[in-house]
């Protein structure tokens, strides 16, 4: 299918280009076939040229030969060979365009000169549409020398602004728009030299290239050259302390791991195990995070890891000679923003566990002290208990304000005031206990008048309608035995009265109407 040439003339944003590619256009247009390649080679040839001199003045060696090139049109010397030779030399053109802008020139030669060469519509066509799309349609390209630019740039503390995975990418993006593909490759090899050498770790230097490496990687869409790179990593996996730059590449791009050689993935697990088990950060953590919701790793991977994870925060509760030592609220409280950021069914259910088990416990310092931890937890986290936890945390706090002796200050507080800073909550459990008489008779059955305190909140919230439930539940569950019933009824009546008689006096009319029923059937 023949191309649009008129269409590719009026994307050329140069306006000195597109009146010459304009005029070779015409020259098609009209037969003469010569002066078409003619004219799309002069086009071609100087916007190589203005694109040598665009580069050449943040790389000497495009410098020099620009120097060269200029010295020979003063001296009106034949530079285009030279030129287009030497471009390809630097990667500004590639081999396959250098090829290509060859021929074309060969035919530009014939058509130039005196001769019996007649040029073919088809040839005029292939002239015109190949330095189109091998010179003027592409942006100004850097190849090898540039590499030594940005590797020399690796001290600047100023390379990126931050450090933050968004700016960098922006930043890496910005550098590689210029390079030519066959660039990547000698580039990733310059940067893991710096990176690999052991005396560097930390510096700006090591920083700057594993970053720019990272955004490297996030940035390679051909999976060949991704896994050939890749391959190039294993002497930094199995090294304990270049290990950060490995985290690093895994932050901006989790699926690395699936390109790596078995061995090195093995040599990579082992490491995160050792992460998790010594000193976790939370940047680590958010890159644990990705590979588990980026699917980096197997699920039999991410099991093992998420073992490993909530054993730790289980063993936070520290037991000593059959008592909690007290320092195993600081040690629970450590995993908290490491467990928001995991966001993972499993690492949440050992920290809320562990936390109730702390509330739950028999010294005083340690009840108070994990209540004021579940004080400080955002509601993000609390969100993310389940109605069980729900119900054995309001349990626990309630049994702890009431305790022997002075109780827990700190539970005692909450109850005092309703817990009026966690009333979704609380609503949520007195809905989960009114509605399910399994839950409401453990309630009951753990807490020494735990009737009472149902009737209590109830009555402070505002809420008296859900004893209707609690009636319910008690005459299905007791609906074979009437007099276990009417105890059941008949104490919770006495109990209504004597808390707010007023507040539930519908609902103790209804009892004493139900239970004069019941007594004369």
């Amino acid at each position: 299918m023949l191309r649009d040439l008129e269409e590719l003339v009026l994307s050329i944003k140069k306006q000195h280009i597109k009146d010459f590619m304009t005029e070779a256009l015409n020259c098609y247009n009209v037969g003469s076939y010569r002066a078409a390649i003619i004219l799309s080679t002069i086009a071609g040839m100087h916007d190589l040229r203005e694109k040598i001199k665009d580069l050449s003045s943040s790389i000497r060696e495009v410098r020099d030969l620009d120097d060269e090139i200029e010295r020979r049109i003063s001296n009106e010397e034949n530079y285009e060979n030279y030129m287009v030779e030497q471009a390809a030399s630097k990667l500004i053109l590639s081999p396959s365009e250098l090829e290509s802008i060859k021929s074309y020139m060969n035919l530009r030669n014939r058509s130039a000169h005196p001769n019996e060469f007649v040029a073919t519509a088809e040839e005029a066509r292939m002239v015109f549409s190949g330095f189109f799309d091998n010179i003027i349609s592409k942006p100004s390209l850097l190849g090898p020398a540039y590499i030594r630019i940005i590797v020399d740039r690796l001290d600047n503390e100023r390379l990126f602004p931050d450090y933050e995975r968004e700016n960098v990418k922006i930043v890496v993006q910005e550098e590689i728009n210029t390079l030519h593909k066959n660039t990547i490759t000698p580039l990733a090899k310059k940067l893991l030299n710096v990176i690999e050498n052991e005396s560097l770790y930390g510096s700006t230097r090591w920083k700057n290239a594993a970053y720019f490496f990272a955004g490297l990687l996030n940035k390679i869409e051909n999976e060949e050259l991704l896994e050939s790179i890749s391959n190039k990593l294993s002497r930094i996996i199995e090294h304990k302390q270049l290990f950060d730059s490995v985290l690093i590449f895994c932050w901006f791009s989790p699926n690395l791991v699936n390109y790596l050689n078995p061995t090195d993935r093995q040599r990579f697990l082992a490491h995160l195990k050792s992460l998790i088990t010594s000193d976790l950060n939370l940047k680590n953590v958010k890159i644990l995070h990705q590979l588990y919701t980026e699917e980096g790793l197997t699920e039999d991977e991410i099991s093992v890891l998420l073992e490993i994870f909530t054993e730790k925060i289980t063993k936070s509760r520290k037991v000593i000679s059959d008592s909690t030592d007290r320092s195993s609220v600081a040690e629970l409280k450590k995993w908290v923003g490491k467990v928001k950021v995991m966001n993972i069914l499993q690492i949440d259910n050992a920290f809320f566990d562990t936390l109730i088990r702390l509330i739950k416990d028999n010294d005083y310092n340690v009840v108070n002290e994990a209540i004021l931890l579940f004080n400080d937890l955002e509601k993000e986290l609390l969100d993310r208990m389940n109605a069980n936890q729900l119900f054995e945390l309001f349990l626990s706090i309630i049994r702890q304000s009431h305790g022997p002796g002075r109780g827990a200050d700190e539970a005692r507080k909450l109850w005092e005031g309703m817990f009026s800073e966690y009333r979704s909550y609380l609503d949520s459990f007195i809905e989960y206990i009114t509605k399910d008489y399994l839950k409401y008779k453990e309630f009951i059955d753990k807490l020494a008048f735990g009737e009472l305190y149902v009737l209590e909140m109830l009555d402070k919230i505002n809420k008296h309608e859900l004893i209707k439930n609690i009636v319910e539940l008690l005459k299905e569950e007791y609906s074979n035995t009437p007099s276990e019933l009417d105890t059941e009824l008949s104490y919770l009546n006495r109990l209504m009265k004597k808390e707010n008689e007023e507040g539930w006096k519908e609902v103790i009319k209804e009892i004493d109407d139900f239970l004069i029923e019941l007594n004369v059937s």
